[in-house]
């Protein structure tokens, strides 16, 4: 008698960053049909990340590690930090089990993930955006996607939003995302052939803190952090206040000044916030999608990664009609969460410099969640 055949179970993820493709992966290997919908190419420029050491274990576990040491990120033997006190702070990675942090090249990183979804068996589209969801009652998924061929139609049993921030695909199903500030950051790319130091560098300011680092295509990337209500409308007052307070820092405009005075600035938002509600039949979001943590944290990637294995159960068992699996993971974004939350406060509370400053003030006290803050209009 012949063994009856099932239909593998096709899950949609939409986002092909490194939740997205990190969850490719992991759902691949619970023998799940996969299709990844990114709307890049991966190409342009994307901002780096400085990758804490202990993400090693992550992309080993994943099965990115080999190929992660040969893409030529560059290492990040330490923090250089004027935060708390007046003087700067310097946090060697030597003594870390993992060895030093890297600084990333944010686009073959993503590239290189979405490679090794492919390879087990995903199908990564790019240059595709999600127009349009329709969830029938019987758990079908219908997804509506704009290819550079045209539109199309993707029939799922599962779908996930890994768009990152804008949590687009979830907003289509009535979720939002609840942000707890109106953090922005202001940044600049550029080149100084004297700069020879990997390491990140921090700064605190009276309205906010800086970020600076060399990234492996020798570019010099800085940003400052600051709240959105505070950033001028127009981009020439935006150029000036930003290049005034970068000339008034301690440690960043000296090092970093020649690198990036004259550089085009981008504004991106960078809020701590969490998605309301985070999942529901026969959906869920992963990575920033669900929940995006402060700059400050260097949370971004380990968690993305982190939350892809995660979601990668509660579905495979959503998928067999167990209902756990879904609830374990909210618990597990709740804990999460609540963790973060704490260790936000402590560090903005080390801060103490400007007690007159509402930035300091507003992040040393958690604020109630409301909804996202728009970004200036440049």
């Amino acid at each position: 008698m012949l063994a009856r055949q099932t239909r593998m179970r096709h899950v949609v993820v939409a986002g092909g960053g490194p939740a997205g493709t990190a969850l490719a992966i992991e759902l691949r290997r619970r023998r799940l049909d996969v299709t990844v919908l990114e709307r890049t190419d991966y190409g342009g420029f994307r901002i780096g990340e400085t990758l804490p050491p202990q993400a090693q274990s992550l992309l080993a576990q994943l099965g990115a590690w080999e190929a992660f040491q040969r893409d030529g990120h560059a290492p990040s033997p330490g923090i250089v930090s004027l935060w708390g006190e007046e003087a700067p702070y310097e946090n060697d990675f030597i003594f870390n089990p993992y060895g030093h942090g890297w600084h990333l090249d944010r686009a073959k990183f993503d590239a290189r993930l979405a490679e090794l979804a492919e390879l087990q068996g995903a199908r990564v589209c790019r240059q595709t955006v999600v127009r349009r969801l329709q969830l029938f009652p019987d758990g079908q998924v219908m997804v509506e996607a704009e290819t550079p061929q045209g539109p199309t139609v993707l029939a799922a049993d599962f779908v996930v939003d890994a768009t990152g921030r804008a949590a687009s695909v979830a907003q289509k199903l009535g979720s939002r995302p609840l942000a707890l500030d109106a953090l922005v950051a202001v940044i600049a790319a550029g080149r100084d052939g004297r700069l020879a130091d990997q390491r990140t560098f921090l700064e605190a300011a009276p309205h906010g803190w800086w970020y600076a680092a060399k990234l492996p295509s020798g570019q010099a990337i800085v940003a400052y952090f600051t709240d959105a209500p505070r950033l001028p409308r127009r981009r020439q007052d935006l150029q000036r206040a930003w290049s005034e307070e970068l000339a008034a820092t301690k440690l960043i405009g000296k090092m970093f000044g020649a690198a990036v005075g004259d550089a085009e600035l981008r504004t991106v938002a960078a809020p701590t916030a969490r998605l309301a509600p985070g999942d529901g039949p026969n959906w869920l979001a992963v990575g920033d999608a669900a929940m995006s943590f402060d700059p400050l944290s260097s949370a971004g990637i380990s968690f993305a990664l982190e939350s892809a294995e995660r979601a990668a159960d509660a579905i495979a068992q959503s998928l067999l009609g167990e209902a756990e699996g879904l609830a374990a993971y909210r618990a597990w974004l709740d804990e999460i969460f609540a963790r973060y939350l704490e260790a936000r406060t402590y560090y903005y509370r080390q801060v103490v410099r400007w007690p007159d400053s509402d930035f300091w003030a507003r992040r040393q006290a958690l604020p109630s969640a409301g909804p996202l803050p728009a970004l200036p209009t440049r």
